[in-house]
Protein backbone atom coordinates (compact mmCIF):
# COMPACT_ATOMS: atom_id res chain seq x y z
CA UNK A 1 0.00 0.00 0.00
CA UNK A 2 1.21 3.43 -0.79
CA UNK A 3 2.54 6.11 1.86
CA UNK A 4 -0.11 7.77 3.66
CA UNK A 5 -1.28 10.78 2.48
CA UNK A 6 -2.29 14.18 4.56
CA UNK A 7 -5.50 16.47 3.03
CA UNK A 8 -6.50 19.69 3.72
CA UNK A 9 -10.33 19.93 4.93
CA UNK A 10 -11.36 23.42 5.87
CA UNK A 11 -8.90 24.32 8.28
CA UNK A 12 -8.05 21.12 9.35
CA UNK A 13 -5.58 18.45 8.19
CA UNK A 14 -6.97 14.58 7.89
CA UNK A 15 -4.47 11.72 7.27
CA UNK A 16 -5.46 8.89 5.05
CA UNK A 17 -3.69 5.86 5.52
CA UNK A 18 -3.25 3.49 2.66
CA UNK A 19 -5.08 5.69 -0.17
CA UNK A 20 -3.50 2.95 -2.81
CA UNK A 21 -5.86 0.45 -1.16
CA UNK A 22 -8.13 -0.59 -4.44
CA UNK A 23 -11.89 -0.40 -2.81
CA UNK A 24 -14.06 -0.67 -5.85
CA UNK A 25 -11.94 -3.94 -7.70
CA UNK A 26 -14.63 -3.66 -10.59
CA UNK A 27 -13.79 0.04 -11.39
CA UNK A 28 -10.14 0.24 -9.68
CA UNK A 29 -11.46 3.16 -7.61
CA UNK A 30 -8.96 4.02 -4.49
CA UNK A 31 -9.62 4.82 -0.81
CA UNK A 32 -7.87 8.29 -2.13
CA UNK A 33 -11.21 8.12 -4.99
CA UNK A 34 -13.73 7.66 -2.29
CA UNK A 35 -12.23 10.70 -0.01
CA UNK A 36 -12.04 12.90 -3.13
CA UNK A 37 -15.60 11.99 -3.88
CA UNK A 38 -17.04 12.65 -0.75
CA UNK A 39 -15.17 16.11 -0.64
CA UNK A 40 -16.59 16.71 -4.18
CA UNK A 41 -20.24 16.32 -2.83
CA UNK A 42 -19.23 16.73 0.83
CA UNK A 43 -21.20 20.29 0.75
CA UNK A 44 -24.72 17.97 0.04
CA UNK A 45 -23.94 15.35 2.87
CA UNK A 46 -23.57 17.80 5.54
CA UNK A 47 -26.34 19.51 4.63
CA UNK A 48 -28.37 16.57 4.48
CA UNK A 49 -26.93 15.12 7.86
CA UNK A 50 -26.32 18.23 9.68
CA UNK A 51 -26.35 17.66 13.40
CA UNK A 52 -26.92 13.77 12.88
CA UNK A 53 -25.23 11.19 14.29
CA UNK A 54 -23.48 9.18 12.21
CA UNK A 55 -22.29 5.49 11.69
CA UNK A 56 -19.25 4.28 9.85
CA UNK A 57 -18.99 1.20 7.13
CA UNK A 58 -15.61 -0.28 7.50
CA UNK A 59 -14.01 -2.81 5.22
CA UNK A 60 -10.89 -3.86 6.07
CA UNK A 61 -10.58 -6.08 3.72
CA UNK A 62 -11.97 -4.42 0.53
CA UNK A 63 -15.96 -4.42 -0.47
CA UNK A 64 -15.63 -8.30 -1.12
CA UNK A 65 -15.36 -8.75 2.90
CA UNK A 66 -16.83 -8.29 5.69
CA UNK A 67 -18.47 -4.69 6.45
CA UNK A 68 -17.62 -3.44 10.15
CA UNK A 69 -20.26 -1.10 11.66
CA UNK A 70 -19.01 1.22 14.29
CA UNK A 71 -21.39 3.59 16.07
CA UNK A 72 -19.79 4.26 19.03
CA UNK A 73 -16.81 6.51 18.51
CA UNK A 74 -13.82 5.10 20.17
CA UNK A 75 -10.53 7.40 18.41
CA UNK A 76 -11.25 10.93 17.30
CA UNK A 77 -10.05 14.03 16.25
CA UNK A 78 -10.20 16.83 19.39
CA UNK A 79 -11.94 19.17 16.76
CA UNK A 80 -14.53 16.52 15.51
CA UNK A 81 -18.15 17.47 16.40
CA UNK A 82 -19.35 14.70 18.91
CA UNK A 83 -23.23 13.71 20.08
CA UNK A 84 -24.17 11.27 22.85
CA UNK A 85 -27.21 9.15 22.55
CA UNK A 86 -28.37 6.25 24.35
CA UNK A 87 -29.49 2.85 22.77
CA UNK A 88 -30.54 -0.22 24.33
CA UNK A 89 -29.77 1.22 27.83
CA UNK A 90 -26.08 2.29 26.72
CA UNK A 91 -24.52 5.52 25.76
CA UNK A 92 -23.08 5.97 22.71
CA UNK A 93 -20.80 8.57 21.58
CA UNK A 94 -21.45 9.69 17.50
CA UNK A 95 -19.32 11.91 15.44
CA UNK A 96 -21.94 14.61 14.00
CA UNK A 97 -21.90 15.98 10.66
CA UNK A 98 -21.10 19.60 10.70
CA UNK A 99 -18.43 20.03 8.40
CA UNK A 100 -16.49 17.95 5.47
CA UNK A 101 -13.80 17.47 8.05
CA UNK A 102 -16.24 16.43 10.60
CA UNK A 103 -15.63 19.41 12.67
Amino acid sequence: MGDAVEIEIDDKVVRVSNPDRVYFPDHGWTKLDLVEYYLAVGDGIVNALYERPCMLHRFPKGLAGDKVHTRALVRRREWMKLKTTVAASASLVHAVAATAAGA
